[in-house]
């Protein structure tokens, strides 16, 4: 159940960081720029 748990807890922390991640405009910026080089 614990295993199960902290698994789930860290995946949901993961999936939160990423979509912090891409709310952030200076992330957008740097895809811009990923994107036109």
């Amino acid at each position: 159940f614990y295993k199960k748990l902290s698994v789930r807890l860290k995946d949901v922390v993961w999936k939160t960081e990423e979509d912090m991640k891409n709310s952030e405009p200076d992330d957008r910026d740097g895809n811009h720029k990923l994107h036109g080089s």
